[in-house]
């Protein structure tokens, strides 16, 4: 008679690397059958860091560029690309270290840049910045000569550009 038996194994417990798992089955008439497996056991995330640019940044542009670096101790598979918590590249390739995003609208945003290892572990980091555009306002320069005797006096007075 032929039957099924499930096993979950909670991996936790061990390290992560290459592990042997051994099945063993003995019938009732005494017939013995092993078999062995060789397993990866991978609990660990991948880590990734933002190289640019640096986290609160302020942009005075519609777009902005971001790189990264990422490493898993096992195998990296693949990244999520995510604005202001809406997906917008996704399955981004595992070799790929940076994005361009076009299109910004004014205000803050929140970048997520999701890593992915091959059975699935995930970490992500976050990079906020400020688009906001640059307005610059005329440089007012008043002159004024004052003539008292044979003495001259000028005033100046000058105005600054702003970012509103």
């Amino acid at each position: 008679m032929l039957g099924t038996t499930s096993f979950t194994w909670n991996t936790a417990q061990y390290d992560d690397g290459n592990h042997i798992v051994r099945l063993y089955a003995q019938d009732a008439g005494g017939l013995e059958s092993e078999i062995t497996k060789n397993v990866i056991i991978d609990n660990t995330p991948p880590i990734i860091i933002v190289t640019s640019p640096i986290n609160n940044t302020k942009i005075n542009k519609d777009s902005i560029e971001v790189t990264w670096q990422a490493a898993d101790n096992i195998k990296l598979d693949h990244f999520d690309i995510y604005l202001d918590e809406a997906l917008i590249s996704g399955n981004v390739s595992k070799s790929q270290r940076s994005i361009t995003i076009t299109g910004l609208s004014q205000g803050e945003h929140v970048i997520t840049i999701r890593a992915y290892d091959e059975v699935g572990n995930y970490t992500e980091t976050k990079l906020i910045f400020t688009y906001r555009t640059l307005t610059v306002h005329p440089i007012y320069i008043a002159v004024a000569i004052v003539a008292i005797g044979c003495t001259a006096a000028i005033l100046i007075k000058v105005r600054k550009k702003k970012l509103t």
